[in-house]
């Protein structure tokens, strides 16, 4: 019995961790407030240093949303401020190439060429509308609590993601909705003494959207892992 469990915990989460993949066109069917609470308790149970659980949540929707949505489409025309972390300003190898495929991959699954420069600008400018989901969480830590805080919030970030695949939903993680965190701060209570990490866009997927359909492939372990003492 305890191997027989043990082996459908490996499938079942061996097949939420396969079917996660970066959203980038949802419906726009607005989930309840109970599974939103169902998602982030779930999410909660991450681990973090000290049981300190530095995650800070901002939940937003409704006309909020629209709101900072149009704030933030204006910001980036005007390349007004600058993210709290600051962004990487290039990718030295092997990251780059890694980078430019699942850039070439995504560009081809909108159906994108080189020369479409207004179809390029507008699926930038999708990353400020959210893909059309209608409710974005915005994640903060507190400064004071240093990297390790950062560290504690992606365990908490992949808990969200999974959870939502787990609830038939999809997500994506998104930096850009931390590009410009005056906006955002103008909009939600988040003090000067927080890092606006990033947003999550998230709810029912488009299944007709090209986007929808990219998937970007992963390295070999013995890629990223060395093993000592053989």
């Amino acid at each position: 019995m305890s191997a027989t469990l043990n082996e459908f915990s490996r499938d079942l989460l061996g097949g939420i961790l396969r079917n996660r993949h970066s959203t980038r066109a949802f419906l726009s069917t607005a989930l309840s407030r109970d599974q939103i609470n169902r998602i982030l308790e779930a999410s909660s149970l991450a681990p973090s240093w000290c049981n300190t659980q530095p995650w800070r949540v901002h939940v937003v929707s409704g006309q909020m949303l629209q709101r900072i949505s149009k704030d933030l489409i204006i910001a980036a025309r005007d390349r007004d401020d600058v993210p709290d972390i600051p962004f990487a300003s290039e990718y030295p190898e092997p990251f780059g190439g890694r980078k430019q495929n699942a850039d070439a991959d995504l560009q081809s699954a909108r159906g994108l060429t080189n020369s479409d420069y207004r179809g390029q600008i507008e699926a930038v400018r999708s990353n400020w509308r959210f893909f059309n989901a209608p409710q974005v969480i915005f994640l903060t830590t507190p400064k004071s609590l240093g990297s390790y805080a950062l560290l504690d919030l992606g365990c908490f970030l992949q808990s969200f993601l999974l959870t939502c695949v787990a609830e038939g939903l999809a997500a994506c993680p998104q930096a850009s909705l931390a590009q410009y965190p005056k906006v955002i701060r103008s909009h939600l209570s988040i003090d000067d003494d927080e890092l606006l990490v990033c947003g999550v866009s998230f709810g029912w997927p488009d299944p007709t959207a090209g986007a929808n359909q990219c998937r970007t492939g992963r390295i070999g372990v013995l890629d990223f892992a060395k093993f000592y003492g053989e």
